[in-house]
């Protein structure tokens, strides 16, 4: 990425996926546009909370949950560190 920013290429789009402290750091530096983060803080909570509730009841699990994503970019770079 530094590379590329370096080499005075314009108007690059980059985009990249899961929120890491390498991703946040070239967001803020320009070298990346936005990263599309999936929320795996999340799905270790849901597999958890879904063995649970499995343990307490025969109840069916669901194959899918959407948990979502979310664009981390210049303007909110800074609300994810």
């Amino acid at each position: 990425m530094q590379r590329l920013f370096e080499s005075g290429r314009k108007n690059t789009v980059t985009i990249s996926f899961d929120k890491t402290d390498e991703s946040l750091d070239c967001i803020k530096k320009g070298y990346l546009t936005a990263a599309v983060a999936q929320r795996q803080g999340l799905w270790g909570e849901l597999i958890i909370r879904r063995l649970y509730e499995a343990l307490d009841s025969p109840k069916e699990i669901s194959e899918f949950e959407d948990t979502g994503t979310y664009e981390i970019n210049t303007r909110n770079v800074s609300t994810f560190q």
